[in-house]
């Protein structure tokens, strides 16, 4: 059971597009009672192959929908060391909270859908070692933008730099929401290379390429803000001894989609106001840190006392964060993620 009451006021203010807008009050209160019902079905008696047949059922009071939501799986080993997986799934989701009951009109908006393709091959070439690839395909029905930012996928928005906590609007909602013909996807590869401890090395290698974007109320592909297109994690690790232990992590990534400034009406309001035309377009700089890491252990019998020395961005990158408006200097400024910051603490296991 959910329920959300608000009384909700917003001064005058200038929005992102450089418009004033006069001060409004809102109260609502929301309410819902959701149910839920899954089964699976598994059927390992064919030789290699086990599939998975599953159904999900949910039902909301306040909007009276019912949705069946089938998911299917398999898995054929082809032979000790190499297996293929496959699956489908269709799942819904209903509007946030926050939204029923802030706008009006949320509760008219159809329930997000999202249909899941997989398809992966797992390869165990030896003690230890765990190599995986899989492809995946995402499509997404029923996303909801606001009428007034017709552009602004609102599942991002509470994510976005530009829309949330460092804007004008980042206390406020939208005055209503549509899902008409707003459809979007996430498609990539995934590549999972795993090296439990042996011979006192261990190592996890994460890579990930991938797309991300969807379709607005004027028809625009857009980029979603998590977009990066490429995700590369290297983790590994070596045991001197019992007591000593040495570890890194490597990041890489590509930039995440952001929106330009408009620097003529910015300058002429000193008011940070975007180049909503180019919505997402943009790309912030690619994404490059080291972390290092050192645990000493003390055992004490069937417990352990670890210290450990974490430094995080050792080499002190500049990895931008977003880009913001000076209204003192007048100017656009970037703002940085963290510097090198060294982590100290102390474990004790039991």
């Amino acid at each position: 059971h959910e329920s959300d009451k608000i009384d909700h006021h917003v001064h005058e203010y200038m929005d992102n597009n450089g418009d004033i807008i006069p001060s409004s009050r809102r109260k609502g209160d929301y309410e819902t009672t959701k149910y839920s019902m899954f089964f699976s079905y598994i059927n390992n008696h064919l030789r290699n192959l086990t599939t998975t047949l599953g159904l999900r059922s949910d039902f909301s009071s306040s909007q009276n929908v019912f949705h069946l939501s089938p998911r299917f799986s398999l898995i054929y080993k082809i032979n000790n060391k190499l297996s293929f997986n496959g699956g489908f799934g269709i799942i819904h989701q209903t509007i946030p909270i926050n939204y029923m009951a802030y706008v009006p009109d949320a509760i008219n908006v159809k329930d997000m859908k999202a249909t899941h393709y997989t398809v992966g091959l797992k390869y165990f070439p030896g003690p230890g070692t765990k190599i995986t690839l899989e492809a995946y395909h995402k499509k997404y029905e029923n996303l909801p933008i606001s009428k007034d930012f017709p552009y602004v996928l609102i599942n991002d928005w509470v994510g976005d730099i530009n829309y949330d906590e460092y804007s004008p609007n980042h206390y406020k909602m939208p005055n209503s929401i549509n899902h008409n013909g707003t459809t979007g996807y996430s498609r990539g590869v995934e590549l999972l290379v795993q090296q439990k401890l042996v011979k006192k090395f261990y190592c996890i290698l994460n890579a990930t390429v991938f797309r991300s974007r969807y379709k607005d109320l004027l028809g625009v592909m857009r980029n979603r803000i998590f977009d990066n297109r490429y995700i590369i994690n290297l983790m590994a690790g070596y045991k001197f001894s019992r007591k000593w232990e040495l570890s890194a992590k490597w990041t890489i990534a590509g930039g995440t989609p952001y929106t330009p400034t408009d620097i003529e009406k910015s300058l002429q309001s000193n008011e940070w106001v975007f180049d909503n035309s180019r919505f997402n377009e943009l790309r912030l700089p690619n994404y490059n840190s080291v972390n290092l890491r050192v645990d000493k252990r003390w055992y004490f019998g069937k417990s352990s006392l670890i210290f450990f020395l974490d430094i995080w961005n050792i080499f002190n990158r500049q990895n931008i964060f977003y880009y913001w408006w000076d209204t003192k200097n007048r100017a656009l400024i970037p703002k940085y993620k963290l510097e090198t910051l060294p982590i100290f603490g102390i474990e004790f296991e039991f």
